[in-house]
C-alpha cells in the first residue's frame, strides 16, 4: 500500500467523519475523529519525506533498504477497511507510523555518512591551488558546503540531490587540474603547521608567487 492510498483513505475518513456533523450528539466525536486524521495526515507526511530522501540515495547508487515500512501503513489499511474507526485505531496508526519513521531516518542517516565521507575522499583538494584566485574562491566555497552538508545528520531529498551536485561538479574540475609540484604541497604543507619568516626563502616566496597562492598567507608580527 502506498502512502498517497493511505492518504485517499484518510480523506474519505475526513468526509465521512463529517457526515457525522450532521447529529448534535455525534459533533464532538466528530471533531475528535478530524484531529486525529490530521495527526495521522501528518505523520505519514513525515514519513514520505524520509522516503523521499532515501529514494535520492538510492538512485546514487547508495544501498539503503528500509526495515518495517508497512507496520502503521498496514496497520492504517485494516482500520479503515470496514468504515470508520474507533479513535484508539488512529493512535495505533500513528504510533506505528512514527516508529517506522524513526527506524528508516537511522537507517539513512548512516548511509549518508557512510557515502559523503566516501565521495568527499574521491575529491582531490590539493588541486585546488593550481586553480585562478577567483576560481579557487569558488571551489573552497563548494568543498566548504560540501563538508556543512555532510554534517547534516538526517537529510532531505534536497540536501542529497545539492551534495550529489556540487561534489560532482567539483570533481569533475579538480580532475581536470594538473598536481601542484611536490615543493609546492611540501610548502603549502610547513605553512599550514605555522612557521617563521626567517624559515622561508626567497625561493619559498618566489614559489608562493608563481603559482598565485601568496595570497593566501598572511604576515603578522608575533609579539615579544
Amino acid at each position: 500500500m502506498t502512502a498517497d492510498s493511505v492518504l485517499a483513505k484518510a480523506r474519505a475518513l475526513t468526509a465521512e467523519a463529517n457526515k457525522l456533523r450532521a447529529g448534535a450528539e455525534a459533533e464532538e466525536n466528530a471533531k475528535r475523529v478530524l484531529t486525529r486524521v490530521n495527526e495521522v495526515n501528518t505523520a505519514l507526511d513525515g514519513l514520505e519525506k524520509v522516503l523521499d530522501a532515501v529514494r535520492k540515495l538510492r538512485e546514487r547508487g547508495v544501498r539503503v533498504v528500509p526495515t518495517g515500512l508497512g507496520d502503521g501503513r498496514d496497520t492504517f489499511e485494516q482500520l479503515v477497511g470496514t468504515g470508520l474507526p474507533p479513535l484508539r485505531a488512529f493512535a495505533t496508526a500513528k504510533s506505528k507510523i512514527e516508529a517506522a519513521r524513526q527506524r528508516i531516518s537511522t537507517e539513512l542517516a548512516q548511509a549518508w555518512s557512510a557515502w559523503t565521507d566516501a565521495s568527499l575522499r574521491e575529491l582531490p583538494a590539493h588541486r585546488l591551488v593550481m586553480l585562478p584566485p577567483s576560481e579557487r574562491r569558488s571551489g573552497q566555497d563548494s568543498l566548504r558546503t560540501l563538508n556543512k552538508l555532510s554534517n547534516v545528520e538526517v537529510p532531505t531529498a534536497g540536501n542529497v540531490l545539492e551534495f550529489a551536485v556540487l561534489q560532482a561538479g567539483l570533481k569533475e574540475e579538480l580532475a581536470a587540474l594538473p598536481e601542484p609540484l611536490p615543493e609546492l604541497q611540501d610548502l603549502l604543507r610547513r605553512l599550514g603547521q605555522r612557521t617563521t619568516l626567517d624559515r622561508l626563502t626567497d625561493a619559498d616566496i618566489a614559489l608562493l608567487r608563481r603559482h598565485g597562492v601568496a595570497d593566501q598567507i598572511e604576515v603578522q608580527r608575533r609579539a615579544v
